[in-house]
């Protein structure tokens, strides 16, 4: 990951949202596949808002079953003979056999672009984009990648946030929730941030709760 000043990240993400409506905008009826690669929930529900407020298109959403088997036939079966103008994908970071997805989406590539004549948006964290270029490398070569970054604040109070939240019982330390304060942990430690030592302290019992509950 770059080094980001934080001051200029809102900045980088509207920037990063103006580049995704123009690639909305000018994809003409022909697929193209788009990674938005953004680490944490919160964020990534602002940009999506943010977009369908600066789109002049409808853009579709579908969100994936942890479940799914491949991800054509679930776009497939969800939107049916519609084909809107864009389409937002959600849920590939939950889905339970994620290599066995995507290499079967790398298998069946041709058919993303005979059947889908429009943008498909696919919200990507770190750890799916490193799968992503491994498990499907032919699809992933067609994709450009749009980045959403957190700023250094956003990232201390996610962790504050979130491990406040599981200790009082009002959030599951899931999988994902784990995933994101483990890399706010490490965005900040790359970004010579030091994190105190309660906050630490925190965040490592979440993780062996966590450990715990799912043993």
């Amino acid at each position: 990951m770059s080094q980001h000043e934080p001051e200029n990240l809102e900045l980088d993400n509207e920037e990063s949202l103006q580049t995704l409506v123009r690639a909305i905008t000018l994809a003409g009826g022909e697929f193209s596949l788009i990674l938005l690669r953004c680490n944490y929930a919160t964020l990534r529900q602002r940009m999506v808002e943010r977009l369908h407020q600066l789109s002049p298109v409808n853009i579709r959403e579908i969100t994936l079953p942890a479940s799914v088997k491949t991800l054509y036939t679930a776009i497939k079966e969800q939107l049916g003979n519609e084909q809107p103008p864009a389409l937002i994908v959600f849920g590939l970071e939950t889905v339970k056999n994620i290599d066995t997805v995507l290499t079967a989406a790398n298998q069946v590539r041709e058919e993303f672009k005979k059947q889908f004549p429009f943008p498909i948006l696919l919200w990507v964290n770190d750890l799916t984009l490193q799968k992503f270029i491994r498990r499907a490398a032919d699809l992933e070569n067609w994709a450009s990648t749009i980045e959403f970054a957190t700023s250094t604040p956003d990232l201390f109070n996610l962790l504050q946030q979130k491990t406040d939240e599981i200790f009082t019982g009002d959030v599951v330390p899931s999988v994902q929730v784990c995933r994101e304060l483990t890399t706010a942990h490490q965005e900040l430690q790359a970004r010579g941030e030091v994190v105190n030592s309660a906050m630490t302290a925190s965040l490592e019992f979440v993780l062996g709760f966590h450990d715990y509950l799912y043993a």
